[in-house]
């Protein structure tokens, strides 16, 4: 667990983000993680996880996005890729 609230390294945040992706049954090929500092802003870090391969649009990824912890994100188009899945 994060030493500060709602900090957690890319593994961590990896993890969280394949436990909640499974508990909503969504499928996906692999996870790639960023970590982005907000810092400079005054505010915190947050760590973007991109689920490689989640088929779209999945009317479970709203409430997927609803369960994950403050720091963590799921990197996901705002518009769906023609091919239907991310890459």
């Amino acid at each position: 667990m994060p030493s500060i609230p709602g900090e957690y390294s890319s593994a961590e945040a990896k993890k969280i983000v394949a436990s909640v992706l499974f508990d909503h049954g969504l499928a996906y090929d692999r996870l790639r993680a960023r970590t982005v500092s907000f810092e400079g802003l005054g505010y915190g870090r947050a760590v973007f996880v991109k689920p490689v391969g989640l088929r779209l649009p999945n009317p479970a990824l709203k409430a997927a996005k609803n369960d994950l912890p403050k720091g963590v994100c799921l990197d996901t188009p705002q518009i769906v890729p023609p091919s239907g899945v991310i890459d």
